[in-house]
């Protein structure tokens, strides 16, 4: 069945919490519908260590061969053909990084 990585909102007292999960799609056949199972809580999305869910990513694509993976690059500037390749091949363009210090 298909597995996804789903955010989870969850409010409590007022406040606002976002949870990362991977969840599979499973078939309930006494019910007769689909229904997910969470499979992983990764955590809340506000506090989520982004460089330990690169490394989880970069290590489960070498276990697939349906998957590509393509790893995002920091960039001051990106040539217009580049830009073009990009667009041709339906991937968003890494973000433009002016100023990486606070």
């Amino acid at each position: 069945m298909p597995m996804f990585v789903r955010i989870k909102t969850k409010k409590q007292n007022g406040k606002t919490y976002n949870y990362l999960q991977i969840v599979e799609n499973i078939w309930d056949k006494r019910r007769k519908r689909g229904t997910q199972k969470v499979l992983l809580s990764l955590g809340r999305l506000e506090t989520i260590d982004r460089a330990k869910i690169d490394k989880l990513v970069s290590a489960l694509s070498s276990l697939t061969e349906e998957v590509l993976v393509i790893t995002p690059i920091l960039r001051t500037d990106l040539s217009p053909e580049a830009e073009e390749i990009l667009k041709t091949l339906r991937i968003q363009p890494p973000p433009r990084i002016i100023n990486l210090k606070p």
